[in-house]
């Protein structure tokens, strides 16, 4: 049976100790904590000045053992001594049998392999900052250590749990340009362990009997990664970098030594750059097989799943959705039957057919115009010679839609919409109740999900954990209304433009992570002197996210920019023309850099595109082959189902501006 003792813990809010604690007095122990602050007491948790512990009045007559996990990290060597001089004299005065301290495996001497054999530094000046603190706290032990108290000193690599702060502190560092820089060697192993390893280390260490007066534990997995791999795993697992760069270790070396002379003759050589930089060119292995078997303690662990459990909000609140597919494929249906024949068709849709495998039996029945047009390709027809089709193309004004529900009702085939799908909520009703008697058969071309810039988005995505979204931001602003085209469009209430057909697509694509249920928090409009819908402003929220959106219209260019913020990272989306730009490094002026030459390069492939009557946006492509083909994911986000608490959302927002 274990024995029972008495322990002080000092340091226990420290990350490392976190939950040592209470393990302790699960196993039986009883524990009372120490950590800086005010000299004060409540009942077992003690504060006070660190370097006088040994005065403070809070504390228990008597310990068997105590553990310290004080660091002075933002302090000289000098009070790190000074504090370790009192937690001696507290030891004494107290009559600890056994000290128990947490040191670093950065103590060690630099050697090839490092295990619980290698001599120790003993001059704190050839360390780094760190370490230099670590040794001094080491040796002050050894030199001072009472007759009386046995001494284990517990060596960590660098660890791993819940609250870490920085993972990449100390291997590398985030560039300008969205990448991670591996400090020193990316060869060299980094000594990995976990936070609960350590802790059920400490309460095998408290129990167990030994002999020897001093004695030393290194806790790390043997098979901890390179310090490439590990950054990494940071860049795909937590979102730190698009990928990681190594430098030859000759021009790190360099660096350090030029760097190290630069400073003395500034009288600066405090920072001790050689020392810190030398140490991380070598490369080094770790063998801790005899600390594991001396504890009879397993150390390895699947360090990529306790590194993405070590940080907040990992876990995505959301669903990509779709996954983007690499290969556009050729449709295979038959016969496309198109109700309306607009300017949409001759600039997006006949042109996707064409690509994906014209020729096509194409009928077109324009229910909004009486006029007689020709095309080559085209077989005009009227309403009654309308039959089953493989795809049936409602590509009418918006509020023309609903004419094409009762032409199509009985008739056999799927469906694709041009977007709005509808303007009211009995609307709505009415094309579920049409899907729901064929399912997976009603789309809506909401092409923007399936452009270019949204494809790298949702790649990108894929491959670089963000975490959980927590804010999207949508600006979007257009020309007036009253210079467009379509004259439907200019009556600017009646068609409720400005949401229903110039922003619908951006406040798709700020909602598409989420197509449950949307709360509108907030929203105003504002009208101009012709009684247009001049501005949108307003706050949604959804699944644990929100968006911020601001529509307008007048006076101004086109121009849309949404920026999705991820607990890892932002994304900008652009549109007109479209752009992509992740934001994983500081808000550096190289990627604003990048940013524009995105924007000058797809501003050329626009007008080259108006010159040569070509188009490079594929997204309606995409539209087709994801109806027609065999890619059920990508169809489905933009299906009804899908889209139908968009919508919902919409003829909330409709309400709140249009029937005031």
């Amino acid at each position: 049976m274990l024995s029972k003792h008495k322990i002080l813990l000092c340091g226990h809010r420290s990350f490392a100790a976190k939950g040592l604690d209470r393990l302790l007095e699960e196993a039986g122990h009883e524990v009372s904590t120490f950590s800086r602050g005010p000299m004060q007491g409540s009942g077992t948790e003690i504060t006070g000045p660190v370097d006088r512990i040994h005065e403070n009045p809070h504390l228990s007559d008597s310990y068997d053992t105590v553990i310290n996990y004080i660091f002075l990290s933002d302090r000289s060597i000098e009070e790190n001594e000074i504090f370790v001089e009192s937690l001696l004299k507290l030891c004494t005065t107290k009559r600890v049998r056994h000290l128990i301290h947490v040191s670093s495996i950065s103590v060690f001497k630099r050697s090839d392999l490092i295990d619980e054999d290698v001599e120790v530094e003993t001059n704190p000046l050839k360390k780094g900052s760190y370490g230099a603190l670590k040794v001094a706290q080491d040796e002050y032990l050894r030199e001072h250590l009472p007759d009386h108290i046995r001494l284990t000193l517990v060596r960590p690599g660098f660890i791993l749990g819940e609250g870490l702060v920085d993972p990449i502190v100390g291997t590398g560092f985030r560039t300008p340009w969205n990448r991670l820089l591996a400090i020193g060697n990316g060869q060299s192993c980094i000594p990995l362990t976990t936070r609960d390893l350590v802790n059920e280390a400490m309460l095998k260490i408290v129990s167990r009997m030994s002999d020897n007066r001093i004695e030393v534990f290194v806790l790390a997995d043997s098979d901890s990664p390179t310090r490439e791999k590990y950054l990494d795993a940071c860049a795909r697992l937590l979102g730190a970098g698009m990928k990681v760069v190594t430098l030859p270790v000759a021009l790190w070396s360099a660096a350090a030594f030029g760097g190290e002379i630069a400073l003395r003759l500034l009288g600066k050589g405090e920072l001790k750059p050689w020392q810190k930089i030398s140490a991380a060119c070598q490369k080094q292995r770790f063998d801790t097989h005899s600390t594991g078997r001396e504890l009879n303690l397993t150390l390895s662990f699947d360090w990529q799943k306790a590194l993405s459990s070590s940080l907040d909000s990992q876990l995505l609140n959301f669903s990509l959705p779709y996954v983007p597919s690499a290969e556009l494929k050729k449709i295979s249906v038959k016969r496309v039957t198109f109700l309306g024949f607009g300017r949409i068709v001759h600039q997006k849709h006949l042109p996707a057919l064409v690509k994906l495998g014209h020729p096509i039996s194409i009928d077109a029945y324009d229910i909004a115009s009486a006029k007689n047009e020709s095309h080559p390709k085209v077989r005009f027809i009227e309403a009654r010679q309308i039959e089953a089709s493989d795809l049936f193309v409602v590509a009418t004004p918006g509020p023309a839609h609903i004419a094409a529900l009762d032409l199509l009702e009985s008739k056999q085939g799927r469906i694709l919409l041009e977007k709005p799908l509808c303007y009211s909520l009995a609307e709505l009703q009415k094309w579920t109740a049409l899907d729901e008697k064929q399912p997976d058969r009603i789309f809506i071309c909401h092409n923007y999900r399936l452009k270019n810039n949204v494809q790298k988005m949702l790649i990108h995505l894929q491959k670089f954990n963000p975490g959980r979204l927590l804010n999207v931001s949508l600006s979007f602003q257009s020309p007036s209304v009253s210079k467009d085209g379509a004259p439907w469009l200019r009556k600017e209430r009646t068609a409720r433009t400005l949401l229903m057909d110039y922003g619908l697509h951006f406040l798709d694509l700020a909602c598409m992570f989420h197509n449950g249920e949307w709360k509108v928090d907030t929203v105003r409009y504002e009208l101009n002197s012709l009684n247009q819908t001049s501005l949108i402003d307003g706050a949604l929220s959804g699944n644990g996210y929100s968006v911020h959106f601001l529509l307008r219209q007048g006076f101004i260019p086109r121009k849309a920019n949404i920026v999705y913020t991820f607990q890892n990272y932002s994304i900008s989306l652009r549109f007109f023309p479209d752009t992509f730009m992740p934001h994983m490094s500081s808000d550096s002026g190289w990627l604003h850099k990048r940013e524009g030459k995105q924007l000058n390069h797809y501003l050329h492939v626009k007008l080259l595109d108006k010159l040569f009557s070509k188009d490079s946006d594929l997204s309606h492509c995409r539209v087709y082959s994801a109806v027609c083909g065999d890619n059920g994911f990508i169809r489905d986000s933009i299906s009804l189902k899908r889209l139908h608490s968009f919508y919902q959302l919409m003829f909330k927002l409709g309400r709140s501006v249009y029937e005031q």
